[in-house]
């Protein structure tokens, strides 16, 4: 999914898994803590983040060699490019915000068989701005969360 995000050169319309870039390019992306935390273990988050980064990120030649700003590898919107461009730190909140989080529903989609729109409910479940809130509502629905998923998707895992 992400590399289809990256990738991209067409008119983004009402695609569903390319809201999130529209939504960048709008400004309208919030700064908000929890994406998925309701859905994913901490460990699996972190596991995917460090891939796409891994994926998805290159070195920026011009930048000293201890730099630690990125640019994403392989991006074909010129309009992206461009803001990206002009201030080298959106990178980060592009992969944070876009790329990670499509990456997320995307494996809840292939995991679960379920449409990109319930998947990005599921993930949208816990979302604060504050870290430590969504951190407090992640453990205040976590086993709740969990045995309604697996309920819902018994089918799927085998387990209940």
């Amino acid at each position: 999914m992400a590399d289809q995000i990256v990738s991209n050169r067409l008119d983004r319309g009402d695609i569903p898994w390319l809201q999130s870039t529209n939504n960048f390019l709008s400004g309208g992306v919030p700064q908000t803590q929890g994406y998925g935390w309701a859905v994913f273990s901490c460990v699996a988050i972190e596991c995917v983040r460090f891939y796409i980064k891994e994926a998805f990120l290159e070195k920026i030649e011009s930048e000293p060699y201890l730099s630690t700003m990125r640019q994403v590898k392989g991006l074909q919107d010129q309009e992206l490019l461009k803001i990206l461009s002009e201030d080298k730190h959106l990178v980060g909140a592009y992969v944070e915000h876009v790329l990670v989080r499509e990456a997320l529903a995307a494996i809840f989609v292939a995991f679960t068989g379920d449409t990109y729109t319930n998947a990005n409910v599921e993930c949208c479940s816990i979302i604060h701005r504050s870290t430590l809130r969504a951190m407090q509502a992640a453990c205040a629905i976590g086993e709740a969360k969990k045995n309604e998923l697996l309920n819902r998707y018994k089918h799927i895992s085998g387990k209940c």
